[in-house]
């Protein structure tokens, strides 16, 4: 099956027509993550627990990811996923994560205008347009103990009430991951330690 899926991309090449097909969204999913060479990133979407071993089903309750925080997807099997974050790694079921690819590009806001986001060695202002794209001033302490400021902009992708800021050339980051409350409350990923809430 799979020599014959490449016999006929290769036939679409030569011949230069598009082709749509229709698959399942796990179909397109599995296919995306399974690429050679090349991790696919995703945004865990609620508080879930990492397995060692999916058939065992052995919970360590400290190995947890939050609602949010951004994982690159090894490897995928049936409806489970393993992943990782800089910190941690396992596996949990597919339907826990958002892939890059499900953020659609976001072509009106409506509010709010602006939020200051960061604390201490790094904060960053966001000014967002009716259009969907957004202006970003960021100040870093650097090395030397200064503080650089870096002026970026970017557009808004959403899905549901997921929000990211994306930096055109910047791959997806949890600095970047916005969360939008019931009554439009937009809440920093990084601040989801009691300091806000998207309830």
């Amino acid at each position: 099956m799979t020599l014959i899926r490449i016999f006929f991309c290769a036939l679409i090449l030569q011949s230069g027509f598009l082709s749509i097909t229709f698959a399942s969204q796990n179909e397109i999913d599995r296919t995306e993550t399974n690429r050679k060479h090349k991790l696919i990133d995703g945004v865990v979407q609620r508080t879930v627990f990492l397995l060692e071993n999916p058939r065992e089903q052995l919970v360590e309750p400290t190995n947890s990811l939050e609602m949010g925080e951004v994982v690159s997807i090894q490897k995928q099997e049936g409806d489970w996923m393993y992943v990782a974050s800089p910190e941690k790694a396992g596996w949990l079921k597919s339907d826990n994560v958002i892939l890059r690819s499900r953020f659609s590009l976001t072509k009106t806001w409506a509010a709010p205008q602006h939020i200051n986001v960061g604390d201490g060695d790094y904060e960053a202002t966001y000014t967002f347009m009716k259009g969907g794209s957004f202006s970003l001033k960021e100040t870093t302490l650097m090395g030397d103990n200064s503080y650089r400021l870096i002026k970026r902009k970017g557009k808004l992708f959403q899905f549901n009430n997921f929000l990211w800021a994306k930096v055109e050339g910047e791959p997806l980051d949890v600095i970047r991951i916005f969360l939008i409350g019931t009554k439009g409350k937009l809440c920093w990923k990084m601040y989801m330690d009691g300091r806000c809430s998207i309830q």
